[in-house]
C-alpha cells in the first residue's frame, strides 16, 4: 500500500507540478489498491464455500447410505473436481500412512473450511459414531450463508453501479484532456492552475470512488 501511495504521488507530482497537492490523490489510489486486494481475498473465500459446499452435498448422502468416510469422500471428489475436492482427496488417500500431525502441515494450503472438513474427516475416523450429521449441518450452515450473500450482492448493486459510474465518467474527462484540442481543454494542459484544478478534480473523484466501495462494503456486511 505504502509503495503504490508513493509510486502515485510521484506521477502525479511530475504530471501536475505540486508533490504536496498530489499526496492526497497518491493516498487516495493507495486506499483503492488496498480494497481491491480486500475484495480479491473475499472472492477467495467466496470461491472456498462455494467449493466446499459443492463437496458436502456430494458425500453427505454417501455417509448416510453407510459408506466410510473415506471412501464417501474420494467419491464425492471424483463427482465435484474442485481444488478443495484435490486436498481433501490427497488426505483421504493417504490416511491409511499420514503420519501424526502431517494433516496439519497438508491443510495450511486450504482454506479455512477445506481444513475444518480434514479435521472433521479425522475426528470421525477416530471416534466413529454418527460421522454423517456434523457435515450435513455444515452443508447447511454454508448453504444459508450463500443465501444471505446473494441477498446482499442484490442490496449493493445500486452502491456499486454508481462508483462504476464515476469511474467512467472520470476516465472520459481524462481522456478528453489529454487528447480534445481546442483553448478550454489548453487551459487544463498547459496552464499551472488548470493542471491544479484537474488535480483536485481527480482526487475528488478517486476519494469519491473510495468512499463509495466503503460503503458498499459496509452494507455487504452489515
Amino acid at each position: 500500500g505504502l509503495a503504490v501511495v508513493g509510486a502515485a504521488t510521484l506521477v502525479a507530482a511530475l504530471v501536475f507540478g505540486n508533490l504536496i497537492l498530489s499526496l492526497p490523490l497518491g493516498l487516495g489510489v493507495g486506499a483503492l489498491t488496498l480494497q481491491a486486494l480486500a475484495a480479491q481475498r473475499t472472492r477467495a473465500s467466496d470461491a472456498d464455500r462455494d467449493e466446499t459446499l459443492l463437496l458436502l452435498q456430494a458425500a453427505t448422502p454417501k455417509l448416510r447410505a453407510g459408506v466410510p468416510i473415506d471412501a464417501a469422500f474420494l467419491m464425492a471428489a471424483e463427482e465435484a473436481p474442485t481444488s478443495v475436492a484435490k486436498i481433501v482427496r490427497r488426505y483421504c488417500q493417504r490416511s491409511g500412512y499420514v503420519p501424526p500431525g502431517s494433516a496439519e502441515v497438508m491443510a495450511r494450503e486450504a482454506g479455512p473450511l477445506t481444513q475444518a472438513i480434514i479435521a472433521m474427516i479425522r475426528s470421525c475416523r477416530e471416534n466413529g459414531g454418527d460421522v454423517a450429521t456434523p457435515f450435513v449441518n455444515l452443508a447447511e450452515m454454508i448453504e444459508t450463508d450463500q443465501k444471505l450473500r446473494r441477498r446482499q450482492d442484490t442490496a449493493t448493486l445500486h452502491v456499486r453501479a454508481q462508483a462504476n459510474g464515476l469511474t467512467v465518467i472520470a476516465a472520459l474527462v481524462v481522456l478528453s484532456i489529454i487528447f480534445g484540442s481546442g483553448s478550454s481543454v489548453d487551459y487544463f494542459r498547459e496552464t499551472a492552475d488548470g493542471r491544479l484544478v484537474m488535480l483536485g478534480s481527480l482526487t475528488a473523484m478517486v476519494w469519491g470512488y473510495v468512499i463509495l466501495s466503503a460503503l458498499n462494503a459496509r452494507i455487504g456486511h452489515a
